[in-house]
């Protein structure tokens, strides 16, 4: 690899490390990254949105959850018990 292509290869990993980064300091989430966070299908947590177990917050069409609440609601009874954490 020459060096030009090699700096332009490293120009946008680093990039992608500072968008990497600022996703994961963000108190939302995604539904995809909340299913990945919560170990489940989107699927599941759309029917967790749709119960009212996870709050949803919209910003225009986009669907975002806190981390905070996601984590909290998966504690609670109402929650499916596959997805509670181990007691």
């Amino acid at each position: 690899m020459n060096p030009s292509a090699l700096e332009a290869r490293i120009e946008l990993l680093e990039s992608e490390l500072r968008e990497a980064r600022a996703r994961l300091s963000s108190p939302f989430l995604t539904r995809k990254e909340a299913a990945v966070f919560l170990h489940c299908s989107v699927a599941m947590v759309d029917d967790l949105l749709g119960r009212g177990i996870i709050p949803k917050h919209r910003l225009a069409s986009m669907v975002l959850i806190r981390r905070d609440e996601a984590e909290a609601a998966v504690t609670t009874e109402s929650c499916p018990a596959n997805l509670r954490p181990a007691a």
